[in-house]
């Protein structure tokens, strides 16, 4: 077999591109994150995709590993800059890196795509570090790998990076109320005088498929996602033509929650969606009133996966504030190969450490669950 990085995804063509039934590792959302600019060297985002193929004239793929050279640490949702403060405290670069990830996406997805051994996952692993020695990166990160690779990852000498996120469950409910009868009495209470207020504010939701959703509606979209970072001064790395871009490359897997108030659209939420899962992503407002951005980015997903049987809602990185309102906390990974023997051994280290204070957080969300 023939390992060789593309520096586009455009140099693989989208029949090639494994079959993988999850929107976050499709050809067609990380094409669109090159095309329309969001992704590229000038960024800090060089595509490198890892592909595997079968003979040397590039045709037959047989896996690849959706990857990008980077030259800081944002959009990733995983937080090394302490690591590379302490590279820089002992003269040494960080940056470069390799990150395998799904750009601006703290959601589990596949990353390794396609059929192979442990043993030739391992060979080709190899190929990959000498790869990066040989080009001056200072590490390998995969970010938020699916469970069913998580073992043959850890067992290639990376370290493995823990943190919490808060995910929704779908129990078999057949409604919203059913969700709230399984809560303990408290929380439903909050939760229902939340969605009150709401209503009472005015406010009216409608939900489209990207497919539904026009060109205009997508630039609605785009001012209320950069009105709302830059109020938090922020970083809006998504751009125009992403979102419009959407329609086509995504038209039944993306979906976006508008909030209306007087018969106009004041608030809105981007989600990603397969058959078993839903993403939270994006949100902005031009306006705000207390729970409008529960119910638009929470309660309006935990309506749609009941009423479409999805079994798990994603909605984003970090958040305690979800503990309460149904989600419950789970332990995310992250893997990290040091290329720098002299550097292993520290940053392993201070993995240890920050394990035990995870998993006593893990601890303490669990004693105060939403649920009876």
């Amino acid at each position: 077999m023939n390992f060789s990085p593309q520096i586009s995804i455009s140099n693989i063509k989208p029949e090639q591109w494994p079959k993988i039934d999850n929107p976050l590792a499709s050809y067609e959302l990380l094409q669109l994150f090159e095309s329309s600019g969001v992704i590229s060297a000038e960024s800090g985002w060089q595509p490198m995709h890892l592909c595997l193929y079968c003979n040397d004239d590039l045709h037959d793929l047989v896996a690849v590993i959706p990857s990008y050279i980077k030259s800081h640490s944002y959009g990733e949702y995983v937080f090394d800059w302490a690591w590379a403060n302490y590279y820089h405290q002992n003269g040494k670069d960080y940056y470069p890196k390799l990150l395998t990830a799904t750009p601006l996406t703290p959601c589990l997805a596949p990353k390794l795509l396609g059929e192979l051994t442990l043993k030739e996952f391992q060979s080709w692993s190899y190929a990959i570090t000498a790869w990066a020695k040989k080009h001056s990166l200072s590490s390998w990160h995969i970010n938020f790998p699916e469970k069913s690779s998580q073992q043959n990852i850890g067992s290639l000498g990376f370290f493995k990076r823990l943190d919490i996120q808060f995910h929704w469950k779908n129990l078999e409910y057949r409604c919203f109320d059913d969700f709230l009868a399984a809560l303990k009495p408290k929380r439903r209470k909050n939760i229902n005088q939340e969605r009150r207020k709401v209503k009472r504010a005015g406010w009216s939701f409608e939900r489209k498929l990207a497919v539904e959703i026009s060109q205009e509606e997508w630039l609605l979209f785009y001012q209320l996602y950069c009105h709302t970072f830059d109020k938090k001064a922020g970083w809006a790395q998504l751009n125009l033509k992403f979102f419009q871009g959407l329609s086509k490359a995504l038209p039944e897997s993306a979906l976006v929650v508008f909030a209306y108030k007087d018969g106009n659209a004041c608030a809105a939420a981007l989600f990603f969606l397969s058959k078993t899962h839903l993403y939270g992503r994006y949100w902005g407002a031009f306006e705000q009133t207390d729970g409008l951005h529960f119910e638009t980015c929470y309660y309006q997903g935990i309506e749609y996966a009941i009423e479409h049987n999805i079994q798990v809602f994603e909605p984003g990185a970090q958040g305690e504030h979800k503990l309460s309102r149904g989600f419950e906390p789970v332990l995310t990974h992250s893997y990290h190969y040091i290329l720098d023997e002299q550097q292993r051994a520290p940053i392993q280290s201070w993995i240890q450490q920050e394990k035990h204070q995870v998993e006593q957080r893990l601890a303490y969300y669990r004693q105060h669950s939403a649920y009876r």
